[in-house]
């Protein structure tokens, strides 16, 4: 799976946790800090945080230090693995 997509379906797995503690799936606060994330996601700090710039360039997120807003859901769904976005369609 390519890093973009592990990164998309990172960021919608955190906005299903996000909504099932009964907050906000569109804005949420990441629960780790970058270097974290890059250590989970086995992706290089560098990669990570310029997949973050780009999804913003691309208008699917806004990233203001630990919090995200996702303004593109369709268009971050479309970068997750298809099995996942099936997944969540199904709920």
């Amino acid at each position: 799976m390519s890093f973009e997509r592990r990164i998309a379906a990172f960021l919608l797995d955190l906005s299903e946790q996000s909504e099932a503690r009964g907050d906000s799936p569109i804005e949420f606060p990441l629960q780790m800090k970058l270097q974290e994330i890059c250590n989970h996601l086995e992706i290089a700090r560098a990669t990570v945080a310029g997949t973050f710039a780009k999804f913003q360039q691309e208008g699917l997120i806004v990233r203001s230090g630990m919090q995200v807003r996702i303004l593109d859901m369709d268009g971050l769904k479309r970068r997750a693995p298809p099995r996942l976005v099936r997944r969540q369609r199904a709920s």
